[in-house]
């Protein structure tokens, strides 16, 4: 065969074959929309002080040829979901973090592929988290008494393990002491989807704490909790 030919078939099947890119999306809990018709909204999720709150979190990633789940996943291709960090949004101001507060974590419930976890408790949030495809999460807290008449912002963000596909630039929350990262991220979390690029790598779900509205728990006596109000 000649170079001329040898090009030309090379060429061909170059042309011919599609391989997929990596697309992570989250699939629940979905945007609110409301039925006016105005933009989009993070979904609201209401608790109480001393009650276990357990969000259910899907994501998957059925690449750019829209393949199922479980295909793409045998054939590599996974995503990766982390809490990227947690606004805190009170009557008279907005502190972004990424210290997650006391109790709070991302777990997964067992149903997912290769799934991994990093522990409850105080930390940092990112990190690896859950690894798989697809990802069945939970985000899991008991807030505590002095949580109660805020509102917690969790943003968590998807992308692929091998950084292709890499959206967390507008909701960054850096790990140093950094304040006008901190207040750009903390800007963009609170702003809503609506100043995203791509809504479909991040949620931020909003933990609304009821106040003087508390869980009873085994250990605690009458005594103990009226000296909290």
């Amino acid at each position: 065969m000649s170079r001329t030919n040898l090009e030309h078939v090379c060429t061909v099947l170059y042309e011919q074959v599609d391989v997929p890119g990596p697309s992570p999306a989250f699939v629940y809990p979905p945007l609110y929309v409301p039925a006016s018709g105005a933009s989009p909204q993070w979904p609201i999720f209401e608790t109480a002080s001393g009650c276990l709150l357990q969000i259910p979190v899907t994501v998957q990633d059925r690449t750019s040829l829209g393949l199922s789940p479980a295909v793409a996943g045998a054939n590599g291709y996974e995503a990766q979901l982390s809490i990227a960090g947690v606004t805190t949004v009170s009557s008279y101001r907005n502190t972004g973090s990424r210290d997650l507060p006391w109790g709070a974590g991302l777990l997964p419930d067992g149903a997912g592929t290769n799934a991994t976890s990093t522990p409850t408790g105080v930390g940092l949030a990112g990190g690896a988290g859950l690894v798989g495809n697809p990802i069945y999460g939970s985000l899991e807290w008991r807030p505590a008494v002095n949580a109660s008449g805020f509102d917690f912002y969790f943003c968590l963000a998807v992308r692929d393990p091998f950084g292709i596909v890499d959206r967390d630039i507008a909701l960054a929350f850096p790990s140093s002491d950094n304040a006008s990262a901190i207040a750009a991220a903390t800007a963009a979390a609170v702003n809503g989807p609506s100043g995203l690029n791509a809504s479909q790598f991040w949620r931020c779900l909003i933990v609304r704490v009821l106040r003087c509205r508390y869980c009873i728990q085994p250990s605690d006596s009458l005594q103990v909790c009226v000296g909290w109000w």
